[in-house]
């Protein structure tokens, strides 16, 4: 079992290969590079089987037992392998949730069911530790290339479709700064959405105001 005394801080491996962090996150990426989460607080996750089994429920709704259900306590320094989709949000963010990574990590035939807390601490490159024992081939292309393919940016049409949205929004005072759309209302207008309608709001927060910004960004490049 890997123990975090046997891993090096993400700067300090990036400094003794002469990388930077966000190389090092792309080795990662690429499969070439073992990379782990440290815990610096308490969190219990549920994965529920994917058939659904029995569920039952105290008074208030909440779930009290769920047959075949794995529950994983997680403690300050326990170590969670990070796997390619939240590696690719900080690769391109520089942070992102640890729900992210527990939902990265869910085992086979289970699915995510919930975490008790910390479902919305922020991981960033001082909580990422590297096995330096793990170094696979180094590819032959740039680390930026062969990344591409597995790098969660949204593509231009999306960017468009998005700030022609908060555009529209923005004819509201409410969802208006000044001459500009007032990114943090509509994210709490996304997180409000998710919530009335049932939707997972998994990769509605923090992050999504630099999505946000970056649509508003290519709309005003896209003016005739």
């Amino acid at each position: 079992m890997i123990k975090l005394d046997t891993l090096l801080p993400i700067e300090l491996y990036a400094k003794n290969k002469n990388l930077t962090n966000k190389d090092v996150i792309g080795l990662g990426i690429m499969g070439k590079l073992d990379i782990f989460y440290a815990f610096d607080g308490d969190s219990l996750v549920i994965y529920e089987p994917i058939s659904d089994l029995y569920k039952a429920h105290d008074t208030k709704g909440n779930i009290i037992a769920d047959e075949g259900c794995i529950e994983i306590d997680y403690f300050p320094q326990d170590l969670l392998p990070i796997t390619k989709e939240p590696l690719s949000l900080l690769y391109t963010y520089n942070q992102t949730e640890l729900i992210n990574l527990v939902r990265g990590n869910t085992p086979d035939g289970f699915i995510f069911n919930q975490m008790l807390d910390g479902e919305n601490r922020v991981v960033d490159t001082s909580k990422v530790f590297i096995d330096p024992d793990s170094l696979r081939q180094k590819p032959s292309i740039p680390i930026a290339q062969g990344i591409e393919e597995f790098t969660v940016r949204p593509t231009k049409t999306s960017l468009k479709v998005i700030g022609l949205l908060m555009t529209h929004l923005a004819k509201s005072p409410k969802y208006a700064s000044g001459a500009s759309p007032n990114k943090s209302q509509i994210k709490e207008l996304l997180l409000d959405l998710a919530e009335e309608f049932d939707v997972n709001s998994y990769g509605l927060a923090k992050v999504d105001e630099r999505l946000l910004s970056d649509a508003l960004k290519h709309i005003e490049s896209q003016k005739n």
